[in-house]
């Protein structure tokens, strides 16, 4: 992932990880999904093909820290995705 594209990225998912609902936070994954998937298919396809597990990981912290997913797991998961992102690239 390109640093330019960082902070934009990262933006964008955080209606995705602050939603108060699973709904809601889905149709803010449809979004997302439809703005980077051309350009970060990995990073967009590791969050739906890990949305069961997200959601079931947020369900609890919903009740206590009303928040979908912290921060530092969000860039562990975009520096992750970068680094499948390059490796298929090159």
């Amino acid at each position: 992932m390109s640093y330019k594209d960082r902070k934009s990225f990262i933006a964008d998912l955080k209606p995705v990880y602050k939603a108060a609902t699973e709904q809601s936070a889905l149709s803010a994954l449809d979004e997302f999904e439809s703005k980077w998937s051309s350009k970060y298919m990995l990073g967009v396809k590791s969050w739906r093909d890990n949305w069961n597990e997200i959601s079931t990981m947020s369900n609890t912290r919903l009740k206590s820290e009303n928040s979908f997913i912290r921060p530092t797991q969000l860039r562990t998961t975009t520096v992750n995705c970068a680094k499948q992102q390059r490796q298929k690239v090159h």
